[in-house]
């Protein structure tokens, strides 16, 4: 019994289990089965009974553990010949000189393959950087497929992961390369270099030549190129896993592609150019987490916040919008303040995150090893560090673009090009940055993080000004297309927004008249009550008389539609006063439908075709087919409460087409207001005024100076 040699056995088979992430029970389990299968008859506690110190008898038992344990674990020479010596096995030197060349032989950059093949190397940074890792969460399925791919040996051997700044790309790297599935295809070994935005190529180069057993310590070469020659030969036809950390240039990526096709060369970068460029198609972008796996990382660091504080989580959540490297710093500081379970503590926490610039500056304390590896302490820094490599055209165009809705809305790229007043290339430079992500053909998205970091740089009001007329003219011109419409929803709605904010009145008004047909269409009636009050107060400060009427008609409509006839009745009452004063026949005629409806509804049957019949002869006057039949429909409602309309009933039997049009409009049928026929109208009303020229500030004039005010502001 030798119980040094049971030491030594044991310090091998933990070797096995730290780089295999097992335990050491398992890999005994294991021995033991290959042992068997090789022919040898062991108990189930035989190498149990060797760690303690019995040694075996057959020298070919000890030979089988020497090359068992060099090839699967991390030992050297010097724990292989203290195992021999102290088994006191009787061919040492044979066995030596066969699993480890001559010295010259090690110096010399053409090793043998018998060799390479029981010569493990393990970059130690892959273990510091592992080490310094957060458990993953959230990507159990990509990593499946990016395993399946690897050892499928697609692409190649190369790969290119690329994202967002804090997305997690070397974090998912990592476990790739740790995972047993992937040490099981690559078995010789695995090289990591981080390179960052400044890289030192030549150093990293010599570091991985040493780790190959390239050179020795004094030993150097001349330049780039002998190295990347050398490390090429040395790893030859063996299978490793090349880790090409945070790339910034093409030619650094390339510089350590210097595996053969058995190795699997995997890159990750920020930049799409990069990515392509290394990898060609086999480029994968790594996305956000989702709101339930957001919620799950939190809950590593404090299960007990998410549980009792949902609504404030939630909406931590929806600020940072999934990005790992976000929650993992809001998990850390929100895991401090919680520790002492002093719930004043928590809530301050939870509202200084509230906070763009606190949450933003979010940073923890960093070990010295993290800071040598390029870990960045803090979103703002991470982010900061790809937006000063950005061209100065191309800083200014994300300050501008930082102020449109984030993702998931998207915007087009004109609309991109005018409100950052950039070109297509500032464009480009943005997309292959990853600050701004692509959405399809012609569009454009950016996330929330990217557009709080703009956000804090930002200045002046140029941008907004830009924002608010390009959407306000696009809804203009758009009008009668409501799909169209629907795509630019939220950016139409964002620029009336900043118009009411910045108290861009005439903007405000002109918006709000193009956009209410649309709003009415879908049914959006809260947004469309909250702007039409903002356009009634607009119009009152600029002493917009024509402005104010339409205002009047825009909160008549939807005060009838949410069953409020009192305050209906009083906006169309004020409304018809204006309009006559304006002399402005096909308001007055909307306006007595509309009188003619609120009477109806309150059962003043007389008073509801008085009205009817009163509009209908004005829009007998105008010859405004539209009008003219809205006033039919409602004296046929109303005629069958009091006897019937013969006329109307004629009319509308000539024109049974009135009816499907009604319905295709898609809106819910309501005979009284004919909201399809209405809604017809006012887009018709609306597209007319595309052809007056319109200044902001100035008056809305036709051509020939006349004032059409049906015309542009219905």
């Amino acid at each position: 019994m030798n119980k040094q040699f049971g030491a030594t056995l044991s310090e091998g088979i933990s070797s096995i289990a730290q780089r295999w992430r097992k335990t050491k029970s398992a890999v005994r389990r294991e021995m033991t089965q290959e042992l068997r299968e090789a022919g040898f008859e062991l108990a189930d506690s035989t190498i149990e009974g060797w760690c303690r110190g019995f040694i075996p008898k057959e020298p070919e038992l000890i030979a089988w553990i020497v090359r068992y344990c060099l090839q699967r674990g991390r030992i050297d020479e010097h724990w292989v010949e203290s195992l021999l010596h102290r088994a006191r096995y009787p061919e040492k030197a044979d066995l030596l000189d066969e699993l480890f060349p001559s010295s010259k032989e090690q110096q010399s950059i053409h090793i043998s393959t018998s060799t390479q093949r029981l010569q493990y190397v393990e970059d130690p940074e892959i273990t510091l950087q592992t080490s310094l890792g957060n458990r993953l969460v959230g990507r159990t399925e990509l990593l499946i497929r990016l395993q399946q791919s690897l050892i499928k040996q697609e692409h190649q051997g190369r790969l290119a992961l690329t994202g967002l700044p804090g997305v997690g790309k070397t974090a998912l790297a990592l476990e790739l390369a740790q995972s047993h599935e992937t040490r099981e295809m690559y078995r010789d070994g695995i090289l990591y270099v981080n390179l960052g935005p400044r890289p030192d190529i030549k150093y990293h180069l010599k570091r991985w030549a040493k780790l190959l057993g390239v050179m020795e310590d004094s030993t150097t070469f001349v330049d780039i190129e002998s190295y990347i020659k050398a490390i090429h030969a040395s790893i030859g036809k063996r299978k490793m896993f090349l880790v090409i950390d945070d790339a910034w240039s093409v030619d650094a990526a390339l510089a350590f592609q210097v595996g053969s096709s058995c190795c699997v060369h995997l890159l990750t970068t920020r930049f799409t150019d990069i990515a392509l460029h290394f990898a060609g198609e086999a480029v994968v972008r790594i996305p956000e987490l989702r709101e339930d796996e957001s919620r799950q990382l939190l809950a590593n660091f404090v299960p007990h916040v998410v549980k009792d504080e949902p609504e404030k989580i939630n909406e931590l959540i929806h600020t940072i919008d999934g990005l790992p490297l976000a929650l993992i710093l809001i998990g850390k500081h929100l895991q401090i303040h919680a520790f002492h379970r002093q719930p004043r503590r928590l809530q301050q926490a939870l509202l200084n995150l509230q906070k763009t610039p606190e949450l933003m500056r979010l940073e923890c304390p960093q070990k010295p090893l993290e800071v040598c590896c390029q870990h960045s302490s803090s979103l703002m820094t991470t982010i900061d560090t790809s937006y000063q490599a950005l061209s100065k055209g191309a800083q200014r165009a994300l300050r501008a673009l930082c102020i449109l809705p984030v993702k998931p809305n998207s915007f087009s790229e004109e609309a991109a090009l005018i409100i950052s007043d950039s070109t297509p290339a500032i464009l480009d430079e943005l997309n292959d940055s990853g600050l701004l992500e692509s959405a399809g053909i012609g569009r454009y998205t950016i996330h929330r993080t990217i557009a709080l970091f703009a956000l804090l740089k930002h200045r002046g009001w140029a941008a907004e000004m830009r924002l608010v007329e390009f959407f306000i003219d696009y809804a203009q011109r758009r009008a009668k297309d409501f799909a169209t419409l629907d795509q630019e929803s939220c950016n139409i709605l964002h620029a009336l927004s900043l118009a009411d904010k910045g108290r861009m009145l005439r903007w405000l008004i002109r918006g709000v008249q193009a956009l209410f047909p649309f709003l009415l269409q879908r049914g959006w009636y809260e947004t469309a009550t909250y702007y039409c009050q903002q356009e009634f107060e607009a119009a009152r400060l600029t002493n917009d008389q024509e402005a104010i009427c339409t205002a009047h008609i825009h909160i008549t409509t939807l005060s009838i539609k949410s069953g409020e006839y009192t305050q209906a009745e009083s906006y169309a009452q004020k409304g018809l006063v204006l309009a006559r004063h304006l002399d402005h026949s096909p308001s007055i005629c909307i306006l007595l439908h509309f009188l003619g409806v609120i009477a109806y509804k309150k059962g003043n049957y007389t008073e509801a075709e008085m009205h009817a019949r009163a509009g209908l002869t004005l829009a007998r006057q105008l010859n405004d087919s539209k009008l003219i039949r809205l006033h039919f429909l409602l004296l046929n409602t109303v005629g069958t409460k009091n006897g019937g309309c013969i006329e109307a009933k004629a009319f509308l039997r000539k024109e049974a087409a009135i009816s499907s049009q009604i319905n295709e409009s898609g809106v819910p049928d309501d005979i009284l207001i004919a909201p399809g026929l209405l809604v017809r109208m006012l887009v018709d009303y609306i597209q007319a005024a595309n052809n007056l020229q319109i200044d902001e500030g100035k008056q809305v004039t036709k051509d020939d100076g006349t004032k059409p005010y049906l015309t542009s502001s219905i």
